[in-house]
């Protein structure tokens, strides 16, 4: 797999923490990829999801798969047994 022209075998743990890279760990992926987008939603959009989080509006909705598609996010699952791991960085 490769990540910004680095194969990840070859990423470095400090390479790793310097570049803006989040994972997130768990049994299922649908539950990581929503906690993942929501996440960074909150992190990266923090007014508008303040909006969304009070608004009383029953039409207003945020699509988790639709934000993590973006061409702004490169996202990867590794496999570890029952485990999996969802790593999302910035493209």
């Amino acid at each position: 797999m490769v990540v910004h022209g680095r194969a990840m075998v070859d990423i470095t743990l400090n390479q790793l923490e310097d570049e803006a890279r989040q994972i997130f760990v768990g049994s299922n992926i649908t539950d990581l990829r929503r906690e993942a987008a929501y996440e960074l939603f909150e992190l990266c959009y923090s007014e508008a999801y303040a909006v969304l989080e009070k608004s009383p509006c029953d039409g207003l909705f945020f699509d988790p798969e639709q934000f993590l598609e973006s061409p702004a996010w490169i996202d990867h699952v590794i496999y570890l047994g029952h485990r999996k791991v969802l790593i999302v960085t910035l493209a």
